[in-house]
This record gives C-alpha cells, structure tokens and sequence, in this order.
C-alpha cells in the first residue's frame, strides 16, 4: 500500500503574506494560517485552540498569493508536510514544520463584494459559492455563477473561468 503525505487545512489568514526569492531565483510566499478546533472538555465545557501553520508557497502560485490574499482571508491549502532541521551557529538544531502548498484557494470574497459578511463555515443558504483556486504553476481559475457576470473577487483584467464546457471546442 502506497503512502501520502496530504494535508488540507482551511483557517484565516493570521498577517499579510511575505515574500522572498530564493538564491536560485524561484518566488516563495509564507503565509501564516491559523486553524481553530472545538471540543467539549471532561467537564462538559466547550473550548476552543487555534494551531498555526507555517505554509511555503512557491513559483507563480506564489506571486498570485502576494498580489491577492491578505490579513484575515479565509483559505484552504492542500499540499505536504515537511519537518525541516536547521542548526545555528552554536551547532544547536530546531525543527521547523511547514506545509508546502500545492494548492490555494481563496474563499472569502474581496472587501466591497457584498454588504453582508458571510461566514465561510455557516454560509447562508443564498450565498453564492465562492472560488479562487490556484494549481502550482498555472494561471488563476476564478469564476462566478453562470449570468452574473466576472466574479468580484476577480483581479483587475481577469476573466472568470468557463462553467460549462462547449463540446463544439473540443479538438478531438
């Protein structure tokens, strides 16, 4: 049986992105994610923990998470794991855990879409589904509803995604 190292985490944004290029030339984002988890205690009382979470993202994907994402965004990731071990001078050794991001997706809608703030987790039953996601090295797929025109959540110059496919533009 084959192994996966798979994560998927939604959370807010915890500050804008930062960004750097590599020695190599190669673009990286970090993003600082935070996660909350509800339990009931032994006692019957419900608590609440934030996790943070470094995640890495590199390439074009990195560029586009600079240029749109911001404090407070509600997120999803999908990438992997890594436990990266770093010794300083004193030769003392700390482990850092980050995601590397696969995907990004936004799921919160830019500021001024909507006069109503919407709950990504308890969105109201008319809300429309919101959609940002960005594969690794690809070019934004941002859409909207059929009929209601590009997305607000679009970037300047930027054309929602097709949401049906034209089987007469199919080349085979």
């Amino acid at each position: 049986m084959r192994s996966n190292n798979l994560v998927i985490l939604r959370g807010h944004l915890g500050g804008a992105p930062s960004g750097r290029l590599l020695p190599g030339g190669e673009r990286v984002t970090q993003l600082s994610l935070a996660t909350k988890n509800v339990y009931k205690a032994q006692t019957g009382e419900r608590r609440e923990r934030t996790d943070w979470h470094r995640i890495d993202v590199f390439g074009p994907t990195a560029e586009w998470a600079m240029n749109q994402m911001k404090k407070g965004d509600f997120v999803q990731v999908m990438g992997s794991i890594r436990h990266d071990v770093v010794s300083n001078a004193t030769g003392t050794k700390t482990t850092y855990t980050t995601v590397r991001a696969h995907e990004v997706e936004l799921l919160t809608r830019r500021p001024g879409a909507s006069e109503t703030a919407e709950d990504p987790l308890n969105p109201s039953p008319h809300a429309a589904p919101m959609s940002g996601s960005r594969p690794a090295g690809g070019p934004p797929s941002l859409g909207s509803r059929p009929g209601e025109g590009p997305a607000p959540w679009l970037p300047r110059g930027s054309t929602p995604a097709p949401t049906r496919l034209d089987l007469d533009a199919v080349p085979f």
